[in-house]
């Protein structure tokens, strides 16, 4: 009797292919965090940099299902099949991809080209008359002062300055890991499709 292979008609994807494309569509992630760090870094000085560095962020799960929809596209197939797994897969990896082309950067820039300017910024905007305004209102007593273990905002800030490089690389690995798999899990249950239409 002659051993046919097995097919599954539902699988139409394979681990490689998945991780082939958001690999690629990671560069792209990558790219969108960096820029998203860049103007949150230049937000300091001005407000226009700072508004937009906030549509970048809030724009990151939106920038993430659009690929996972392309990469759908793409390979979705005869079968008109994309399944949880599927989406849920690519827009991981292709996050987890994109988390390590920002924390680089983030290192390299720490490493060799920051020299203060992040931490001199950040303590440039806490002195402007308005965000001192801000830092005297109840609500910022009641729910930052505690988390400042006693020191000035100053203080903390300053400190920074004995952080290696390292930590920024790690602090971007970090939240990368932490966020993706609840995004990623929405992303799948969006670019799922049963079937043809």
């Amino acid at each position: 009797m002659e051993n046919k292979p097995h097919f599954n008609i539902y699988r139409t994807y394979s681990l490689r292919q998945i991780n082939a494309f958001a690999m690629i569509h990671g560069v792209a992630m990558g790219a969108w965090g960096i820029g998203t760090l860049a103007t949150m870094l230049l937000g300091f000085q001005d407000v226009l940099l700072s508004a937009l560095s906030l549509i970048l962020l809030l724009g990151t799960p939106f920038f993430a299902y659009m690929l996972t929809k392309r990469y759908r596209s793409e390979t979705i197939g005869e079968s008109g099949l994309f399944t949880l797994t599927q989406g849920f897969l690519h827009a991981f990896l292709t996050l987890f991809y994109g988390s390590l082309w920002v924390a680089v950067a983030a290192y390299v820039y720490m490493a060799y080209w920051d020299n203060g300017f992040l931490v001199d910024s950040y303590l440039n905007y806490l002195s402007r008359p308005e965000v001192i305004e801000a830092m005297q209102q109840a609500e910022w007593k009641e729910q930052v002062e505690p988390l400042l273990g006693g020191h000035k905002i100053e203080e903390v800030v300053e400190s920074f300055r004995q952080l290696p490089p390292t930590y920024y690389l790690l602090m971007c690995l970090n939240t990368g890991l932490i966020w993706s798999p609840m995004l990623s899990l929405i992303i799948g249950f969006a670019t799922r499709k049963n079937k043809r239409t």
